[in-house]
């Protein structure tokens, strides 16, 4: 870490230190996140002060020396990158997720050394690293409160400093006061315009101080940490050899959870996938009904198991019998659950197609889909003993099913699902339907006509009623509420047609 250097001995020294530099700048973020969110929504305003933000972490860090490695490089242009998300698709759940997760990956760049490779990652020291870089930005914060004193009052270069600003301040007061008031005598309109200018409202007043005290502590404390890594994270809690599981510990702990794995896929294989007789012959339950049922317990079975697996991994010893006994049984674990996650979606589309889709089932089997993926890269990692290249490939993998849940459209995807069982016949929930995001607009307003007469009616009303006008603040311009305004100016006519 650079440390702040107080005894600034000229003007220039003092132009140049770091803690003015932050300070200023972090001000300066302030303004410009009262400027950009202040009254508005989520747009393109995120990623705009995210660039901001970022930009000015590269600056000061390069002014002061830090070379910026690879992977931190990598991992600000990912996060600026999935800040964007949150102006191309409207859905909340959507956004908050582009928001944790490029805000966890900047996090992560302030604690990586500049050397640092992402396979040589632990997941300790990702785990760890996030807590870390936390922590170090709210320090930051601290430590330039607590040095306000030191560099503005007791810097040998700026001594004279406040006392020269506070005799000019008591010079210009009095002047503003009666010039201001001749003029404002004077001509009534510049008295017009003063008497508006002065007169504010409290509560305005105090939601620009909140963005702008807000942003400049955010600011603040990561510009902190641009003057140097915070610190390597730990490599993670050892075990002593004589403390490890042997293989026959762990071939019985592994052993035993294949096992009841395999009993429930055997009778996975002759219920659910026998069909809806074996189900009412045995249990007196619908199909849907026993579909509905385990569906996301199956689910955290999956996820589960892969802390399971890693720990047998950390504790087991480290021999070639260990080592074999768990390739067996992890390998075995993992196919048969690969059996139960396809029972998982056997059951969904069941339940799918009898109670339609939601955000939670379409989010549920997303992830499903994504653990599905980091069980086989599992295998290929730790079971060639590579174990610091699962947490870079589990990573970039998650990014990848970020970005094509995203590219995907959840919402667009349950109104399409939805309007498809309408078709058919089926019932239409219309208040689930309008309670989806801006992204659901377009593909409702195509298949409106498959509703009945009612719900056509209810959907054209508040499709009116939200998007009838367009969006006029850029600062929240998004993609999906963008589309959705220009797909009910398109189809207007139809829709005030839709109750007649």
């Amino acid at each position: 870490m650079i440390s702040i250097d107080s005894k600034s001995e000229s003007p220039q020294d003092f132009a140049r230190d770091p803690w003015l530099v932050i300070v200023l700048v972090s001000l300066a973020l302030g303004g410009l996140a009262d400027l950009l969110f202040n009254g508005a929504a989520p747009g393109v305003n995120v990623p705009l002060w995210a660039a901001a933000v970022i930009a000015a972490f590269v600056l000061i860090a390069r002014r002061e020396g830090r070379r910026i490695g690879g992977l931190v490089a990598s991992l600000l242009v990912v996060s600026l990158g999935l800040s964007m998300m949150v102006a191309w698709r409207a859905s909340v759940e959507l956004q908050i997720g582009a928001v944790g997760t490029s805000l966890a990956l900047f996090l992560l760049a302030l604690t990586v050394q500049d050397d640092a490779r992402a396979d040589r990652m632990s997941i300790t020291s990702f785990v760890v690293g996030l807590t870390i870089a936390a922590g170090s930005a709210l320090r930051g914060v601290f430590i330039l409160v607590r040095s306000a004193p030191q560099h503005l009052l007791l810097s040998r270069g700026a001594d004279a400093r406040p006392r020269v600003l506070g005799r000019a301040a008591l010079i210009t007061a009095p002047l503003l006061v009666v010039f201001g008031g001749l003029f404002v005598a004077a001509d009534a309109v510049f008295q017009d315009w003063v008497v508006n200018a002065l007169s504010v409202e409290a509560a305005s007043v105090v939601r620009h101080l909140a963005w702008w005290a807000g942003g400049s502590v955010v600011a603040a404390g990561v510009l902190w940490c641009a003057l140097g890594p915070q610190g390597a994270p730990p490599d993670g809690p050892q075990l002593a050899e004589a403390r490890r599981l042997r293989a026959l510990e762990t071939g019985v702990v592994l052993g035993s959870l294949a096992a009841l794995f395999a009993l429930f896929v055997l009778i996975q294989i002759r219920y659910l996938f026998g069909g809806s007789e074996h189900v009412l012959g045995s249990i007196g339950l619908t199909y849907a009904e026993y579909a509905r049922r385990g569906f996301f317990e199956l689910v955290a079975v999956a996820v589960l198991l892969l802390p399971v697996l890693l720990a047998a991994d950390w504790a087991r010893a480290r021999s070639g019998r260990s080592l074999t006994t768990y390739r067996v049984f992890g390998t075995v674990l993992v196919v048969l659950l690969l059996v139960v996650m396809t029972s998982a979606f056997q059951r969904l589309r069941i339940y799918i197609d009898v109670f339609g889709l939601t955000a939670l089932r379409f989010y549920a089997a997303a992830l499903l889909a994504w653990l599905a993926t980091v069980f086989v890269w599992l295998l290929w990692s730790l079971m060639r003993e590579r174990r610091n290249e699962f947490v870079g490939g589990a990573v970039a993998s998650a990014l990848v099913a970020l970005v094509i849940v995203v590219a995907v459209n959840p919402h667009g995807m349950i109104a399409a699902t939805n309007l498809a069982r309408a078709e058919d016949g089926r019932d239409f929930d219309v208040a689930y339907a309008l309670g989806l995001s801006a992204d659901a607009t377009p593909t409702l307003l195509d298949g409106i006509d498959a509703l009945e007469d009612d719900d056509a009616c209810e959907v054209a009303n508040a499709m009116l009623a939200r998007w009838g006008e367009p969006e006029s603040d850029l600062r929240s311009w998004n993609w999906g509420r963008a589309a959705a305004a220009d797909a009910v100016d398109a189809t207007g006519e139809r829709l005030a047609a839709a109750c007649r």
